[in-house]
């Protein structure tokens, strides 16, 4: 059998080549016509997704737009050192040879925005050829990947495996239903979205957008509730998307509970994780979002979270349009902490 094709008892059977095992092995075929069809089933969709012309069609054609997009967002020698260093500093490959401190129950969670084959230049914008190969690595590497909720609780009980992975998007794009979720449904990989309820009610739109040549959408009320029964989970993220900071408390209660009510209500669900829009919070919000029900909110504070991280302070780490999958890799294993932690101290808040 080809290796990377044939996994025993899953696309087909291994035996050693003697009569004796060759023997037994078509006598339990005979036997298990049924199990043999599976693994027929399996080891057919295994070579169409990995050697049908389509499919590398696909993969050269994601290649070569994501070498343009890197040419694209290319700031020269400010990247070679970025991801020299960042790689330089990465941690081992796989999860089970983390660093002791994720082994110790560390969490990762990685922040998305939209998941786009953007013709223009938004940062944001991860194309669907690069989402799809960073979870087809993420599983292939074997990286336990959570639910946020379960993972939290995972983490607050120390019972976290090591490598542990979580997924969320924020805003509530449009795209995160077309592009991402069927991704995200092939692979088994659960997430939270964060959508602005505003925005999904047709109030208003994201700052960066507006006036945008394309128009951009956001998830529909339908979509939302889909996306819920299969698995996915929803969070707070405001009604219009304001800076946190510089309104009045009242106001960010007013903002936070309306949105907090309507996304209940459209999933059926309580919601208790939240995000702050832009990554902005001030203290005073952290008694008010327990006030209002929830458990911990996340920022954009790159890293690891612990058991010992502010639950009102979870860390998050950006995956953007820049990233190439080395790149994505090596953020994967901490390479680019120390990259977005200045960043963040020079530029303030994430925008």
């Amino acid at each position: 059998g080809i290796p990377d094709v044939l996994d025993d008892r899953d696309t087909g059977l291994l035996c050693d080549p003697d009569r004796e095992s060759l023997t037994d092995a078509m006598t339990w075929a005979l036997v298990h016509p049924d199990e043999m069809e599976r693994m027929a089933n399996n080891a057919l969709r295994l070579i169409r997704e990995r050697y049908d012309i389509r499919t590398t069609a696909r993969r050269y054609t994601g290649f070569y737009e994501g070498l343009v997009r890197h040419r694209r967002f290319s700031r020269g020698a400010k990247d070679v050192v970025r991801r020299t260093v960042g790689t330089l500093l990465s941690g081992k490959t796989r999860p089970t040879d983390h660093s002791p401190e994720q082994r110790g129950g560390g969490l990762r969670v990685l922040m998305y925005h939209r998941v786009y084959q953007d013709p223009g230049t938004d940062i944001l914008s991860v194309t669907p050829f690069a989402f799809f190969e960073q979870m087809k690595w993420l599983r292939e590497e074997g990286y336990p990947v959570f639910a946020v909720s379960e993972a939290l609780s995972r983490m607050r009980a120390g019972t976290l495996p090591p490598g542990s992975v979580a997924v969320t998007f924020d805003d509530g794009y449009r795209d995160n239903y077309e592009w991402a979720f069927p991704v995200l449904s092939r692979f088994k990989i659960p997430a939270m979205v964060f959508p602005v309820t505003g925005f999904v009610l047709g109030e208003g739109e994201h700052p960066r957008y507006r006036g945008s040549a394309i128009p951009v959408e956001y998830l529909s009320i339908g979509q939302i509730r889909e996306m819920k029964q299969a698995g996915m989970e929803f969070g707070g993220h405001t009604h219009t998307h304001p800076l946190l900071s510089g309104i009045s408390l009242e106001s960010a209660r007013n903002e936070i509970g309306q949105s907090k009510k309507y996304l209940e209500e459209w999933t059926g669900s309580p919601v208790r994780i939240f995000a702050y829009p832009n990554g902005v919070y001030t203290r005073a919000l952290f008694p008010l979002l327990s006030d209002l029900g929830f458990d911990a909110a996340f920022s954009v504070h790159p890293g690891l979270n612990r058991p010992d991280t502010d639950r009102w302070l979870l860390r998050r780490t950006e995956i953007s349009g820049r990233d190439s999958l080395q790149d994505f890799m090596a953020k994967m294993r901490g390479g680019f902490d120390w990259w977005h932690t200045l960043y963040q101290k020079q530029k303030g808040s994430y925008s």
